[in-house]
Parts: structure tokens; sequence; C-alpha cells
């Protein structure tokens, strides 16, 4: 892949080369050349059947949600003596920018 946009192919191409692969796979009679593109997707697709990997499926792996007690996180916030409700009197000079 290239970061540059201006370096990767269109959309177009892009399209264009599939349908052209495509039309490869579906077709019997092909050239040479044809035929080894064939053989390559075929040979791949076996590769992928071979090498898929089982993940081991493990109680510590796996991800899921669970409810949360609010009423606790709220008992705990308000609870806590970090809050202070204090108004101060702030006085504000006039200050003269030249």
């Amino acid at each position: 892949m290239d970061f540059d946009p201006c370096n990767r192919p269109s959309a177009k191409a892009i399209s264009s080369k599939l349908s052209e692969w495509h039309t490869i796979l579906e077709n019997t009679s092909l050239s040479f050349k044809n035929s080894d593109i064939r053989r390559s997707f075929i040979s791949a697709n076996d590769e992928i059947k071979t090498a898929q990997v089982t993940l081991m499926k493990d109680q510590n792996l796996i991800y899921t949600s669970k409810l949360i007690n609010t009423k606790e996180i709220k008992m705990a916030y308000e609870s806590a003596n970090f809050r202070d409700s204090t108004m101060y009197d702030l006085e504000v000079c006039d200050m003269q920018l030249d």
C-alpha cells in the first residue's frame, strides 16, 4: 500500500482487474499466462484452508459486557470529601494596558 493517494490505482482500475480475474477463474480454455493466474488462485485457496488457525477458547481471552452498578458509584461520589461548595468573593482590579 502506498500512502500517497496519487500512486494508488483508481477504483475503476481495481474493478477492471477483479473482473479480469473473475473471467479467468470462470473460463476453462485459457492461455498459458491466464492458466498460471488461475493456478495461483487455486493454490492460494488451498493454502488458506490448511493455514487456518483455531484459537483455543480461554475464558480470560473472552471479553463480555456486564452491568455496572451505578448506585454504588453514585454513593461513592456523594460520600467523597473532595467536593467544595464554598463561594469566594473575588475582586478584580481594573488594569490599563498601554
